[in-house]
């Protein structure tokens, strides 16, 4: 199987790089979101990232507001007490603090249009990313 160009089934193939570049938003948000707090639920992963907290701190925070939250208002609800619409923004803030690219998003929505699902979602996260790449450069990650 081939995803984002890489045959993820074959020999060798590191999964760990995979997760560094595929988000994933589920249909039913509920179903994937799980920690005591939005803001521990969006830095999960982020945990293996050897970030500080600070560091993580402002990749959340950049990455709620960026998905049309409030960060200083929302960060400490639980995100099971949430409305359905601020549940995928928060499992979407998630996929923005990971650090995948504009291309690796624009290869899904191919695959979307293909299968004619909803893209919208994939658009506006593939916006965002366009806009983090051209405000820190392609090279990483920096809060905007």
């Amino acid at each position: 199987m081939l995803l984002v160009g890489c045959d993820i089934n074959g020999v060798g193939y590191r999964c760990d790089e995979l997760r560094q570049k595929v988000g994933i938003v589920f249909q039913c948000p509920e179903y994937q979101l799980f920690a005591g707090t939005v803001e521990k639920d969006v830095a999960f992963g982020l945990k293996h990232y050897g970030l500080s907290s600070t560091g993580v701190k402002n990749r959340v925070e950049w990455a709620l507001e960026n998905a049309g939250l409030n960060y200083r208002r929302i960060r400490g609800e639980s995100p099971l007490d949430l409305f359905g619409g601020e549940k995928r923004k928060v499992a979407s803030a998630g996929v923005l603090t990971m650090d995948g690219t504009v291309k690796d998003v624009f290869s899904a929505v191919e695959h979307m249009e293909a299968l004619n699902l909803d893209v919208s979602l994939p658009r506006r996260i593939a916006h965002l990313l366009g806009q983090r790449e051209r405000y820190c450069g392609s090279a990483g990650y920096c809060p905007v």
